[in-house]
């Protein structure tokens, strides 16, 4: 009787999908995890300007938060097909002496690749995000040294800088959004004027500020952070991640739509992408589960079943209970009866309401064309 073939598990960031004894694939690779992205966040390449360590192989799964991308169309759609540049290829010409394996390296170029994007609200992540890094003890070290307006990389370049020719640029005629260099210029002067300015708050750190502000100013400099902050102050562990949002919402839309003609129709059609709401996820964590599986696998799928993927789903939607009930610390949600007033300000806001709003809008027309793909689709099978 042949032993069952078994997958290794090199560690907690890396799952190989490759048989020990044979060298077959039998399951999908894993690069990344819950607690290590698959590659550096809020980083990039000082050259390409995509994400540094950005690079794909075929038949694996990454998980990634909060990517940099701010390379060209060309290249961020090549590096999400795992298409290697030229000057790669001619070098693995030269040092892979085996054809087939040559072969195998290089006919990623026929594949296709599925992305999730996984978005959520930006005024619930503003307030979420306050809440949670406000409490008592916080749970996160990073607040101890952040300086939440540093809005500069190590080159010198601004977040700001590196997100403005993406949030202004005309996708099928129209502009992606009306976000303005100078609204987000007004962001940081909010942020510097609130942080470390009077003498008696000049030595206290971004937490003790969360903790002795009243709660609006609080919300208002966590938020700051949020929009403007490059990240390189707490080393890149938080930071920017609305206009990170932002520009890979708009990224993606432009790297699927045919006015891209930089983006041959042969490699945009390999590009699935479905964006998903985390909002959707706490509030409906089966139908969640159940879509997001169905898309990587589809329906009809022989090897996963539909009854295999609905009980997964009940599975998870049944420990994401248990989780609520036991790690409360995190789940901010129903906990603070002012939130609905704190976001009704943060919308009226003039410095921090329209760049929120127009990053609203985009959360909302991506969860709406994903549906609407989500449908066509499962109408055809």
């Amino acid at each position: 009787m042949n032993a069952p073939k078994k997958a290794k598990m090199t560690n907690e960031y890396y799952i190989s999908g490759y048989d020990e004894d044979t060298g077959e694939q039998i399951i999908f690779s894993r690069v990344g995890s819950w607690n290590r992205n698959a590659f550096d966040a809020r980083r990039h390449d000082r050259k390409t300007n995509c994400p540094t360590g950005f690079s794909l192989e075929k038949s694996a799964i990454y998980l990634q938060e909060s990517p940099d991308f701010f390379c060209s169309d060309e290249d961020l759609t090549n590096k999400l097909l795992g298409i290697l540049p030229d000057g790669e290829i001619l070098k693995m010409k030269e040092t892979v002496a085996d054809d087939n394996l040559l072969h195998n390296k290089l006919e990623d170029e026929t594949k296709g690749t599925k992305i999730i994007h996984l978005v959520r609200n930006p005024f619930d992540m503003a307030l979420s995000n306050y809440f949670y890094h406000s409490q008592d003890p916080t749970p996160e070290i990073w607040v101890h040294a952040d300086n939440p307006c540093q809005n500069h990389y190590a080159d010198g370049e601004t977040l700001a800088y590196h997100v403005m020719p993406t949030l202004t640029m005309e996708i099928d005629g129209a502009p992606a959004t009306k976000i303005t260099r100078y609204q987000l210029e007004s962001v940081t002067s909010m942020c510097r004027s609130i942080f470390r300015s009077s003498p008696e708050m000049s030595n206290l750190t971004f937490y003790e500020h969360l903790m002795t502000l009243n709660k609006w100013d609080g919300l208002r400099l966590a938020t700051a952070q949020m929009i403007v902050a490059s990240s390189k102050a707490n080393n890149h562990l938080a930071g920017g991640d609305v206009l990170r949002m932002a520009n890979n919402l708009i990224r993606f839309k432009r790297l699927r739509s045919p006015s891209t003609d930089s983006i041959p129709k042969e490699k945009r059609e390999k590009l699935l992408l479905l964006t998903m709401s985390m909002d959707e996820y706490i509030q409906d964590t089966k139908d969640f589960v159940i879509d997001f599986h169905e898309f990587i696998f589809g329906r009809g799928n022989v090897t996963v079943s539909r009854e295999q993927i609905v009980k997964a789903a009940e599975e998870r939607a049944l420990n994401a209970e248990k989780v609520k009930v036991r790690d409360k610390q995190h789940v901010t949600s129903g906990k603070h009866d002012d939130k609905y007033e704190l976001k009704a300000r943060l919308r009226q806001d003039p410095i921090l309401g329209p760049i929120l709003n127009e990053t609203e809008l985009l959360v909302h027309e991506a969860l709406r064309s994903s549906k609407q793909f989500l449908s066509s689709e499962f109408e055809m099978q």
